[in-house]
């Protein structure tokens, strides 16, 4: 069964990982040994992150694009802040 958390307790390591089974890029943390109080990654909402019904709680997570804000509606929010990178998002 899938879980968006994965972890290796040998390594001591814990990931996130897509539905189709790929590591999310920069998620895996330590979490034994000396990072024994380290959080695992909260992948649930890393993978996961829009639930809303709507258009906009159906847009594709692709990893590397910011996804774009919705309304309480699972609508798109007519403004949208600027994205990670600096860029502003556009809505058309």
């Amino acid at each position: 069964m899938y879980s968006p958390t994965q972890c290796d307790d040998q390594k001591k390591e814990c990931w996130c990982s897509s539905p189709s089974g790929h590591e999310v890029p920069d998620t895996r943390k330590m979490v034994g040994g000396i990072f024994k109080n380290t959080l695992k990654p909260n992948c649930e909402e890393i993978v996961n992150p829009v639930k809303d019904e709507g258009p906009c709680g159906k847009q594709a997570n692709l990893y590397g694009r910011n996804l774009l804000e919705c309304d309480e509606n699972g609508n798109f929010a007519q403004l949208q802040s600027e994205s990670q990178n600096g860029a502003d998002d556009a809505v058309f």
